[in-house]
C-alpha cells in the first residue's frame, strides 16, 4: 500500500453514511452549476425517451418529500413501513423555479435531520413498500444514488443543448461581436 492509497476496512475508511451525507450536501450546488446559463426553453425541452430538466427536478422534489418523511418516521417509530407515493402528472402545473427552491429547502431539512442521527439511528431499520428491510444508512445511500442519476441526466441534456445552440455559427470574424454562451437570455 502506498502513502496515498485509501485505507480500507472499518479501521480507517470513510463510513458510508458520511460519504452519503457529503454527496447529498453537494447535490444542490451541482444542480446550480449544471443549469447555470441554460435558457428557460432548454429546461422544458425533452423527448419521449427522456425527462426534461424541469421534470427531473419535479421528480426530485417528490422523492425528497418521501425520503424526508421516512427519515422523520425513523425517529418516532420502530421499523416504520414506508409507502410508495402514487405517480401522477402533477409536475405539469408546477413552476420550475418553485420546484427548485422547494427541493433546496427540503434537502436542507433532510441534511439537518441526518446530521442529528447517532450511530444507533443509522442502523435503525425501515420496511420498504416491496417488503424488504433496510437500514437508514442504506436509505440515505439510495437517495444519493437517485441524485447521481438525476445529475447525470441533467449533464447529458446540457451537453446535447450546448452542441445545438447555434452560437458557433454566429461567431464570425467580428460579425457577431462578443456573444455569451447563453444567447437566449
Amino acid at each position: 500500500m502506498t502513502m496515498f492509497a485509501m485505507p480500507m476496512g472499518p479501521d480507517g475508511g470513510v463510513d458510508d453514511e458520511l460519504l452519503a451525507l457529503a454527496k447529498l450536501e453537494a447535490t444542490s450546488n451541482a444542480i446550480r452549476l449544471r443549469i447555470a446559463g441554460m435558457t428557460p426553453d432548454q429546461l422544458y425541452r425533452g423527448s419521449l425517451d427522456e425527462l426534461t430538466i424541469a421534470e427531473l427536478i419535479a421528480d426530485a422534489v417528490d422523492r425528497e418529500k418521501v425520503y424526508l418523511d421516512g427519515f422523520r418516521r425513523v425517529r418516532s417509530e420502530t421499523n416504520p413501513r414506508l409507502n410508495e407515493p402514487r405517480p401522477g402528472l402533477a409536475f405539469m402545473d408546477r413552476g420550475f423555479a418553485e420546484d427548485l427552491a422547494l427541493f433546496f429547502d427540503l434537502r436542507r431539512e433532510t441534511l439537518d435531520l441526518l446530521r442529528s442521527f447517532n450511530d444507533d439511528d443509522w442502523e435503525r431499520k425501515v420496511t420498504l413498500p416491496n417488503g424488504s428491510i433496510v437500514s437508514v444508512e442504506e436509505l440515505a445511500l439510495r437517495l444519493q444514488r437517485y441524485d447521481a442519476h438525476m445529475l447525470k441526466a441533467i449533464s447529458a441534456q446540457k451537453q446535447k443543448f450546448k452542441q445545438t445552440t447555434g452560437i458557433n455559427q454566429l461567431r464570425d470574424a467580428g460579425v457577431a461581436g462578443k456573444l455569451g454562451e447563453n444567447i437566449g437570455q
